[in-house]
């Protein structure tokens, strides 16, 4: 699955299918990094479920807390 924060993919055409979120959620002191990775996972396999080959305009927003929580925002689309 390719993942942009770009609204293109160079010499690719597509068609939006939908926005598509994931969350990720760790323990405060554990590598935000890894939340991150959990919240991408998740977002890929929503769009996964809608045969999509791609997320665009991929955007992330961080929480803190007794957390490290990050949501990850993107839109989901298939190649033409």
């Amino acid at each position: 699955m390719i993942l942009v924060n770009t609204d293109f993919i160079t010499g690719k055409n597509f068609e939006t299918l939908a926005i598509v979120n994931g969350w990720g959620m760790l323990a405060f002191g554990v590598n935000l990094q890894k939340a991150a990775q959990r919240a991408n996972a998740e977002m890929e396999s929503e769009a996964k479920q809608m045969n999509a080959d791609a997320i665009i305009n991929v955007r992330y927003a961080f929480g803190g807390g007794s957390t490290n929580c990050v949501l990850a925002t993107g839109t989901a689309v298939k190649f033409i």
